[in-house]
């Protein structure tokens, strides 16, 4: 009776370990296919971007700068393919594309708050009227003088409907005053025009002693989504 025991929990314990034996390789399989989708996605792009960002307060923040970079990147190489991973534990965000002419001066820049603020009067602390959150588009002009026909390079801007909605009601009461709107990147103001009358449009322009680089520079900028707080450039690889 012992020697038909002992032989039943063999046989058993045999058949476990070909089972737990069948799983480990069923684990191992996955993981090789995981690792091999994985190596597949890595090899989509051939460069990329790691950005660090400690102060983000938790994930919708983390969110929040992903949309922005993922913005910022659509609008500098117009039609180019990109991905944006987030990795919420590290709190890191790594941008994957394709080398593209320019995206050393991305890998850069693209780490710049780029907060525009417009504010009653020429004070830093002016109260503040809009952002560029409210910014729908922000591009450079020619702007030709009615009186002696001269030149300039001018900011266009054009607000979305809530900006738009928030300049004629600052506009209205500046002008009023006879008080100037002053704009401010990055609390360095870039312009302060006298407010004459109330502007209810929805547009502005910013003008400047600038040449046709400086307004490309400062309209690039200004167009930029805001980030809600600073971020870090860890590293990044690009290959032609």
């Amino acid at each position: 009776m012992k020697k038909l025991i002992l032989a039943v929990c063999l046989v058993m314990c045999l058949a476990g370990c070909g089972n737990n034996s069948t799983e480990d390789k069923a684990k191992d399989s996955k993981a090789s296919a995981e690792s091999a989708v994985t190596s597949a996605e890595e090899s989509k792009f051939n460069s990329y971007i790691l950005y660090s960002c400690a102060n983000a307060a938790d994930d919708a923040e983390l969110d929040k700068i992903g949309d922005a970079l993922d913005s910022r990147f659509s609008k500098a190489f117009e039609g180019s393919d990109h991905e944006i991973e987030k990795n919420y534990e590290k709190k890191e965000i790594k941008l994957d594309f394709d080398y593209a002419e320019g995206v050393e001066d991305f890998a850069e820049t693209s780490t710049l708050a780029n907060i525009v603020k417009f504010k009653k009067g020429e004070d830093k602390s002016g109260e503040i009227v809009l952002t560029n959150e409210n910014i729908e588009s922000c591009e450079k002009q020619i702007y030709v003088d009615a009186g002696d026909g001269s030149e300039h390079w001018v900011i266009s801007i054009q607000f979305d409907d809530e900006g738009k909605q928030l300049f004629a009601d600052a506009t209205m009461e500046l002008s009023e005053k006879k008080m100037p709107i002053s704009v401010w990147l990055n609390d360095e103001m870039i312009s302060a025009p006298n407010v004459n009358e109330p502007i209810v449009d929805g547009k502005c322009q910013i003008s400047g002693d600038f040449d046709e680089e400086k307004a490309t520079e400062l309209a690039e900028k200004i167009a930029m989504k805001p980030l809600p707080f600073d971020i870090t450039l860890e590293k990044y690889e690009l290959n032609k």
